[in-house]
């Protein structure tokens, strides 16, 4: 191995190391950051999509009786929180295209386990 390899290799380690043992303490912002994140998993609110707020588990069901399923999109989710049992209750609301093309908002209502997010009951409202 070259002197130039072994030094290269040498200073990645050492920065390596460095950045691994030598870490800023927590700030205030990270631990209110943990705290949201525990208000959240108590109210449900992590078994939703960081992406667009929706249950994955009500859309796996409500999808398929959809007329057009691949047109689904979902506009909002909203939860009742029952914190002493940790089971909550969902309504979603969401549009796809119908038999003419034509775009109809829908809604659908169910229950969730907040521990597991297991859900439960999905019914689309009519």
């Amino acid at each position: 191995m070259s002197p130039v390899v072994r030094v290269l290799l040498g200073a990645g380690l050492l920065a390596v190391l460095t950045l691994i043992l030598v870490r800023p303490p927590t700030s205030q912002a990270a631990l209110t950051h943990r705290a949201d994140n525990a208000e959240d998993v108590r109210r449900g609110l992590h078994c939703l999509s960081g992406w667009d707020g929706a249950h994955r588990d009500v859309v796996a069901e409500v999808r398929p009786t959809l007329w057009n399923p691949a047109s689904f999109e979902h506009l909002e989710t909203r939860v009742i929180s029952e914190l002493a049992s940790a089971k909550h209750r969902l309504f979603m609301k969401y549009r796809a295209r119908d038999e003419r093309g034509d775009w109809q908002v829908g809604y659908a209502e169910a229950a969730f386990d907040g521990r597991t997010c297991a859900s439960w009951g999905v019914r689309v409202l009519d």
